[in-house]
């Protein structure tokens, strides 16, 4: 699913262009979030780097193993909203039909259980080294699928349930669609259309003992963005009881996202036709600004009414847009190569030109062991830069210059 849906229904909304961000309220002052601010570009949701227990890169392409678990995933979630409209057809009494509908509701909210289930038992097995990186995003992919086709189900069981009194109360509805929030993502989605042979994807996989951040560069014809989602399964507690208020959420998030609400135009609302977010206690907040691209919002977040906290953020960025710093630039055999970073996790710019002339020159891009790509005709090529230390390297015709990039340089 795109980080925007296609249906939008607002229940609160606030728009602004360069306006100043009003001060955090004293009753959330206390709270945590693991919200990363930068200068000159948005903030971001980090999984805490005392906290991360992987970094890796993998690349996503046609797999028979992950297509059929994409599949098979798919046409449970499909069954589901199958099973429930040939129930309500056949039952032949509205208090049958009512209790069809708390049938349903039931069966999903406990195909929703298996799948947080299925999706931290993976995290845990994959942060072990029981399972490995295409493994875990086998396991990512599979989950969205389900999760995907779940929806459907639950926009059919919503709209049969009004049709029969409501035996399924609106707020129950409402949270069994923010409960599938864990599992949706631009990266994901991407991933499993990889796996099904529809493309193919580079991605970095961050994880935490309960959270994962899932970043690549989508390569277009006119241009590169920069597609990053991160969970954070610490920050959502959908069984606990609301603590703070709407208007609250509101500060709090304008103080966690200062330059996107300065800089760009944004909205506090609920992204999906009813039941909505809100009624579940998650309050979306969507922004575009000035370094996105034509994403509906360039950033989506997530806060939890229960915990204080934003659990889950969606960002694209154009990178020719992103500020930059130069990490690390070096001359060898021939070459110099100039790394400017954004970021631990974020967009990199690698150039490589002559060393004698300053002229762009070919190459081909390596970070670590992995192959990124060839530069483009002004010498430079975007790379995520991954936490802790790595090497890139630029090599062509048998000569190469290498060039150690360290995270803990990045702009803070």
């Amino acid at each position: 699913m795109d980080a925007a849906p296609v249906a939008f229904a607002l229940l609160v909304v606030l728009s602004a262009t360069a306006v100043a961000a009003p001060g955090s309220s004293s009753s959330v002052d206390a709270l945590s979030t693991p919200v990363q601010q930068e200068a000159n570009t948005t903030s971001y949701l980090s999984l805490g780097a005392d906290d991360i227990r992987t970094t890796r890169f993998d690349v996503v392409t046609l797999d028979v193993g992950g297509s059929l678990a994409v599949d098979n995933a798919r046409l449970r979630g499909q069954y589901e909203a199958t099973r429930l409209q040939q129930a309500y057809r056949a039952a032949e009494s509205s208090d049958a039909r009512r209790a069809v509908v708390r049938e349903a509701a039931d069966r999903i909210d406990d195909r929703i259980d298996a799948l947080h289930s299925r999706q931290r038992e993976a995290l845990v097995a994959y942060n072990s080294d029981q399972l490995s990186a295409r493994g875990y995003l086998r396991e990512l992919a599979a989950v969205n699928a389900e999760a995907k086709a779940l929806e459907t189900a639950i926009a059919r069981l919503y709209s049969l349930s009004r049709a029969v009194g409501e035996p399924v109360e609106q707020s129950r509805i409402a949270r069994m669609k923010a409960r599938l929030l864990p599992f949706d993502g631009p990266v994901r989605s991407a991933i499993a259309a990889g796996f099904t042979g529809e493309s193919s994807v580079r991605v970095y996989i961050e994880t935490s003992s309960d959270g994962v951040t899932l970043t690549t560069l989508s390569r277009g014809e006119f241009g590169t963005t920069y597609v990053r989602e991160t969970y954070d399964g610490g920050a959502f507690a959908p069984d606990d009881e609301p603590r703070v208020t709407f208007d609250e959420a509101r500060e709090e998030l304008f103080g966690l996202y200062p330059w996107a609400i300065e800089q760009g135009v944004y909205n506090i609302g609920l992204f999906t036709n009813a039941p909505y977010y809100l009624d579940a206690g998650v309050y979306a907040f969507g922004v575009n600004h000035p370094q996105g691209t034509d994403q509906r919002f360039d950033l989506v977040a997530y806060y939890d009414n229960r915990t204080g906290e934003v659990f889950r953020e969606v960002q694209y960025k154009d990178v020719e847009r992103v500020p930059t710093t130069t990490v690390a630039n070096v001359s060898e055999d021939g070459f110099r190569v100039r790394v400017r970073a954004t970021h631990p996790g974020g967009p990199a710019q690698v150039t490589v030109t002559n060393a004698s002339t300053g002229l762009p020159r070919d190459a081909v891009i390596y970070v670590g062991d992995q192959r990124v790509g060839t530069v483009d005709e002004n010498g430079d090529r975007w790379i995520i830069a991954p936490r802790g230390t790595t090497t890139v390297s630029a090599t062509w015709a048998g000569r190469s210059a290498n060039v150690t990039v360290d995270s803990t340089t990045f702009p803070a």
